[in-house]
């Protein structure tokens, strides 16, 4: 439910010790649940608990954003890192699904809302456990085999440079190279792409594009064989750019299937809450 790319969780000891306060917070539910079993007290009583609960940490962990957005506030009060935040967004949104279960008596919902906040909750623990899953792994693939780091909103401007400075490099080659260049180069050059092969291995996928260049290499004279190098060079940064574009891109994506459901479920539980309170 956070407005931004996913960040890092806390590692080590303090990561052992949310998912050791998870485990005690759901063990906790379950003693509930044995006790709602054997105590006289009515169901009403123990479901609006749980939903109430659940309402509460669905607020906590919508606070994800507006923390990120506030950094300088956030430090001055002592609101806690960026990185125990995203822990409580975490741990909190899986034990609110433990909580939903629980409000519904581990029943199909019934009417429209409660369909609308059964699905939204399962879709936005769904597209944040992708979050975590891109945040793993996009940037050990970006520091796997890229010699630049680069700003998602400066590729375009990078890219443009690029192509400029191959087509005037490439204006004084030979017709052997100016015709490589024609076919196989300039689309390549003209804008950023999106390349699914950078998903698995971005070395690979850069390197098996520049083989395609060592057929004509070894035919060229030497004098040409220099200026295809220079192309080359440029063509490699070029595939560089679409990397960063391409995986990048991914986690800017992903925002849209995280944050807007993650807002209507907030808005979805805040219509909830008050009408159990008003009706």
């Amino acid at each position: 439910m956070n407005g931004a790319a996913p960040a890092a969780l806390p590692s080590g000891t303090r990561r052992r010790g949310w998912r050791r306060a998870f485990a005690v917070a759901a063990g906790l539910c379950l003693v509930a649940l044995v006790l709602e079993r054997s105590l006289a007290v009515p169901a009403a009583v123990w479901r609006t608990a749980y939903g109430a609960l659940a309402a509460l940490l669905v607020v906590l962990a919508a606070l994800l954003g507006l923390r990120r957005r506030a950094p300088r506030l956030a430090s001055r009060w002592r609101l806690g890192s960026a990185r125990a935040w995203l822990a409580l967004h975490v741990y909190g949104g899986l034990l609110f699904l433990l909580l939903l279960l629980m409000h519904s008596g581990f029943r199909l919902p019934q009417g429209a809302l409660g369909a609308w906040l059964w699905g939204l909750s399962l879709w936005t623990a769904g597209s944040g456990a992708l979050g975590l899953v891109l945040e793993r792994w996009i940037p050990r693939l970006l520091t796997s085999g890229l010699s630049v780091e680069v700003l998602y909103e400066r590729i375009p401007e990078l890219a443009d440079e690029l192509r400029r400075r191959a087509e005037e490099r490439v204006a004084s080659c030979g017709d052997a190279v100016q015709a490589l260049y024609a076919r196989r180069l300039a689309p390549a050059m003209a804008a950023p792409r999106h390349r699914l092969a950078f998903y698995l291995d971005v070395t690979g996928g850069i390197e098996r594009r520049l083989r395609s260049l060592d057929y004509l290499r070894r035919l060229l004279p030497a004098a040409e064989r220099r200026q295809l190098e220079e192309l080359a060079a440029l063509y490699r940064s070029k595939l560089e750019l679409d990397a960063h574009y391409t995986l990048q891109r991914a986690l800017r994506l992903w925002l849209y299937v995280h944050l807007p459901p993650s807002l209507a479920l907030v808005a979805l539980v805040a219509v909830h809450v008050a009408g159990v309170i008003y009706y």
